[in-house]
């Protein structure tokens, strides 16, 4: 365990050094990085998020990719109960992974669910990264809020159907 809490306090120290120390005109931003405005997350971060989630969930068949649900936009509502020390800690990792290209990315989320059947010092964080940005990943894109379109586009694609009727 100590350890695994020397990892994350470099981490977050590094991150925290490399956010005083580098200049942003340094890293290009991607244009139209996320449409969503958030309360509690900069356009960057969206961006990291919106990366995050076309790796996870990429279009395939009938389903649509994540940053074409729209779900982004209802970042605000999910994060609102959270610990503002968890959003806090959530904004440094979406900004450390936002200066990654990404396939890098999709390799660290590859490593970090491969971490699940591992048991070295590094597969504790990395199961709860993975853990982490997949439960906000996949809770924004299954809750089927409108998309783009003003359509929950996941239900359509799992054909699922929700009708409620009166017993009596």
């Amino acid at each position: 365990l100590p350890a695994c809490v020397y990892f994350v306090r470099l981490v977050l120290g590094l991150a925290s050094v490399a956010a005083r120390c580098i200049p942003v005109r340094h890293f290009k931003l991607r244009k139209k990085a996320c449409m969503a405005n958030s309360v509690y997350f900069n356009p960057r971060q969206l961006g990291a998020l919106k990366r995050i989630g076309d790796v996870l969930l990429p279009a395939g068949g009938d389903f649509p990719a994540f940053s074409h649900t729209g779900a982004l936009a209802h970042i605000d509502e999910m994060m609102a109960p959270a610990h503002p020390d968890d959003i806090r800690d959530l904004k440094t990792v979406l900004l450390l992974l936002s200066l990654m290209p990404t396939p890098v990315l999709a390799f660290l989320l590859r490593r970090c669910m491969a971490a699940h059947g591992q048991n070295h010092w590094l597969a504790v964080p990395l199961r709860q990264l993975d853990i982490g940005l997949r439960g906000i990943v996949y809770s924004l894109y299954y809750a089927n809020q409108c998309g783009e379109d003003g359509q929950g586009t996941v239900f359509a694609a799992m054909d699922y159907q929700l009708h409620c009727t009166a017993d009596y």
